[in-house]
């Protein structure tokens, strides 16, 4: 025998609504995020006697909030030549604001595989970043450096505001120098010693072009990182 459940009005509106919710929780997805890491491979490491520094480290938040450390590893090491974890030390502070764009340390080929670079990076002060490229071809090989921030105050400035590299618009984006030594005529389609150089890292590839002695793109590369 089937005895009917009586519910007031109130009872009525009360169970509709937990039973609203509960359809409401059913359809919005839980969100998931990825645990806290660390991305030393997109850092500079330099390591002499005891101590290792590391420029820029970047970590990840368990919101996906990208910030910035460099960290100072210094060993300690026993009576028998043994490393002490327990009195070794590591200390982290957050890197400083960098302009334009920074760049990642590494291997890097062009794109059919005939040119092997290294780019290596160093921590100027006033928020510069200094990238110094070496590359190989055959028996050819070149180096260039470049440096981030603006004109003023920029290493090569003068030479820079010659060029007229301050009248391209945006140029700021991009971090600027020079071709140095070299053993081989031409470089990637222009560039030959002294010459300007202006450089853009675009997520593990750097984007190189030459300007000759003008403010006027004449050949580019674009390096990938190994």
């Amino acid at each position: 025998m089937n005895i009917p459940i009586k519910t007031d009005s109130g009872g009525i509106a009360m169970l509709k609504k937990i039973i609203l919710s509960a359809i409401i929780a059913s359809l919005i997805p839980v969100a998931t995020f990825a645990a806290p890491a660390a991305y030393l491979e997109k850092s500079n490491i330099v390591g002499a006697d005891n101590r290792i520094r590391i420029y820029r480290v970047p970590t990840k938040d368990l919101s996906g909030k990208v910030n910035y450390y460099d960290v100072l590893v210094t060993l300690s090491v026993t009576d028998n030549g043994m490393i002490n974890t327990a009195s070794s030390t590591v200390a982290a502070t957050a890197s400083p604001t960098f302009f334009a764009n920074t760049f990642v340390p590494g291997a890097y080929k062009d794109a059919a595989g005939d040119y092997s670079c290294n780019a290596s990076v160093a921590i100027l002060s006033a928020g510069r970043m200094q990238t110094a490229l070496s590359c190989y071809s055959g028996g050819g090989q070149m180096s260039a450096t470049w440096i981030s921030g603006g004109i003023a105050g920029h290493p090569f400035e003068l030479d820079l505001r010659s060029a007229g590299i301050d009248k391209i618009p945006g140029y700021e984006n991009f971090s600027w120098g020079k071709i140095g030594t070299y053993n081989s005529s031409t470089w990637f389609g222009c560039m030959n010693n002294s010459e300007i150089v202006s450089a853009v890292q675009i997520g593990n590839s750097i984007q190189m072009s030459g300007y000759d002695f003008g403010n006027l793109q004449k050949c580019g590369v674009t390096l990938m990182k190994q």
